[in-house]
């Protein structure tokens, strides 16, 4: 979720989002994971410190396990509008909630960290393939050598 910097910190973001979950999982606790600068770009890699994402997750009293990312977004994203309003006294003038990313987006930035991670390994595996190759090419050059 994005939004515009604010001078004060926004404690009541979880008790305002916590409603709009409540409305479909009675009972249900908002928890904020992070709140930093907004993230962009193809992999995420980019930041912007004059807007800032928070992250939240939200727990089913039921389960007493975290409720699923697509759920989440789900019962979020539909309510863009009324969430602002309720956030603009706490976000200053100009601030609003620009966006509520869906769970995609998360995982891709996941996939190009792995990406990276997969690229590292053949990497290596080309370097001992390289060195294998070459010692028994030097070892049969040495040995003609001294013939």
């Amino acid at each position: 979720m994005n939004q515009q910097p604010s001078s004060g910190h926004l404690p009541v973001a979880p008790l305002i989002l916590e409603r709009y979950v409540q409305d479909q999982i009675p009972g249900a606790r908002v928890i904020v994971e992070a709140i930093g600068p907004r993230r962009y770009g193809d992999g995420f890699e980019l930041e912007n410190y004059r807007e800032s994402d928070l992250t939240v997750y939200a727990i089913d009293p039921l389960t007493n396990r975290a409720i699923s990312r697509q759920e989440l977004f789900k019962f979020l994203d539909g309510k863009l509008l009324d969430i602002n309003k309720e956030f603009q006294p706490y976000l200053g003038e100009g601030g609003r909630i620009m966006v509520i990313r869906s769970p995609d987006i998360v995982a891709s930035v996941k996939k190009a960290a792995q990406a990276v991670g997969y690229t590292e390994g053949a990497l290596l595996a080309l370097a001992i393939i390289i060195i294998l190759c070459c010692i028994p090419a030097i070892l049969i050059v040495m040995v003609s050598y001294k013939e």
